[in-house]
């Protein structure tokens, strides 16, 4: 089944009586394989849009990261419920260094934008939150509104 998903499959599934279809992405999948005896469990995390790759110039020479004038999103997975490890996961994901004491004002108000919301989780064991984050270039949206070197929304 992980296969099939990694691959770029589409897939459905019934939960209480409850169709469900998952429209994957090619390859765009963190992948983790743990094996327990004969069975092996397989978490696919979905990869964060990625700034473009600036290929060399001249032949041998090594691509570079360039910013990319685009918006991405990220996607942040955390312990069910946890809004200090949400924040943490948030501060990881941009480049505005963000103050904890702002915590409840910055998820409120990035919220609020609806630049970040909470996924859907279905699992039978465990017990996290998935949430999608959208970020402007620069992360424009991150920053205090009206200051060009804020640290907090």
């Amino acid at each position: 089944m992980a296969d099939a998903i990694y691959g770029g499959a589409t897939i459905e599934a019934t939960q209480n009586d409850m169709v469900r279809q998952l429209q994957s992405t090619m390859k765009g999948y963190q992948r983790q394989l743990f094996h327990d005896g004969v069975y092996a469990v397989v978490t696919l995390m979905a990869n964060d849009d990625s700034q473009r790759e600036n290929p060399g110039q001249e032949d041998g020479e090594e691509g570079t990261l360039e910013k990319t004038e685009q918006p991405r999103k990220c996607y942040i997975f955390c312990p069910e419920r946890d809004r200090v490890r949400l924040f943490e996961e948030l501060d990881h994901k941009t480049a505005a260094p963000l103050i904890p004491a702002f915590q409840d004002y910055v998820l409120a108000s990035l919220q609020k934008r609806g630049n970040l919301r909470q996924l859907e989780v279905i699992s039978q064991k465990e017990q996290i939150d998935a949430w999608t984050l959208d970020l402007e270039p620069d992360d424009k949206n991150v920053m205090m509104p009206g200051s060009k070197q804020a640290f907090y929304v």
